[in-house]
């Protein structure tokens, strides 16, 4: 029972760490130094489907890619609410054809919702654009004028 237990705690401690990683505001760097990594799934962050890549420009504009082969515009749907992003999958149930049925079937065609933090007060979310092109979602989200970064000037005092 002891090994059942330790076994479990390093589990949770991988886990625990892993979040760590995944979460942590500066796990990725641009020339400037850190950049904060706004986009944090909220919910069922192991499950995976969709596949996602997140992208920042120079001036921090956010690009982020779902790989959603085989749907449709209708059947995926993208709002925004304050802070989150959700992202809505329901594919339509595919009619069978008379005289055919399936030997093997190994593509997935699911449904699934999904909640993304990205804070408000970043980014300009009544800006942002989607597009669906070769099975990629693409949503381009600018940041917000508020929080680009300025540079002033020093005069003479």
């Amino acid at each position: 029972m002891d090994d059942l237990v330790k076994f479990q705690r390093e589990i949770k401690t991988a886990f625990d760490l892993f979040d760590k990683l995944i979460f942590a505001d500066d796990w990725f760097r641009d020339e400037r130094g850190l950049f904060p990594a706004d986009l944090k799934r909220v919910d069922n962050f192991y499950g995976g489907f969709p596949p996602i890549n997140v992208k920042a420009d120079k001036d921090r504009n956010l690009t982020i890619e779902f790989a959603v082969a085989g749907y449709k515009e209708n059947e995926i749907e993208l709002t925004f609410e304050g802070d989150f992003m959700y992202l809505s999958i329901k594919a339509e149930e595919e009619k069978e054809e008379d005289g055919v049925r399936y030997i093997s079937r190994g593509i997935r065609r699911s449904k699934t919702n999904h909640k993304y933090y990205i804070p408000a007060s970043k980014y300009n979310t009544d800006a942002a654009k989607a597009g669906l092109e070769d099975g990629m979602l693409t949503i381009e989200i600018p940041v917000s004028e508020k929080a680009k970064v300025k540079k002033l000037l020093i005069s003479k005092a």
